[in-house]
């Protein structure tokens, strides 16, 4: 685990992933979708924060407030 340490601190844990197949999309059906165009844009203060979206997925009955606040304090503590 030592190889995937930053700055001198070794992770939790270490998830590696082996693909046996990837599939790519042609350039003509990427620029078709017109994901990139303005029009298709989305505000980002209408996506849900993380904590709503945890509290919504595993159906917790504490506020998506609490649980980002819990987060922010985690990487705070943990992250630096």
């Amino acid at each position: 685990m030592a190889r995937f340490s930053a700055d001198q601190k070794p992770p939790r844990s270490v998830a590696l992933i082996d693909v046996k197949e990837a599939y790519l999309h042609c350039v003509k059906a990427i620029k078709r979708t017109g994901l990139w165009t303005q029009e298709a844009r989305v505000d980002r203060e209408t996506f849900p924060t993380a904590g709503q979206v945890y509290r919504d997925q595993l159906k917790l009955e504490i506020p998506g407030e609490a649980i980002d606040a819990s987060l922010e304090q985690d990487a705070r503590e943990t992250l630096c």
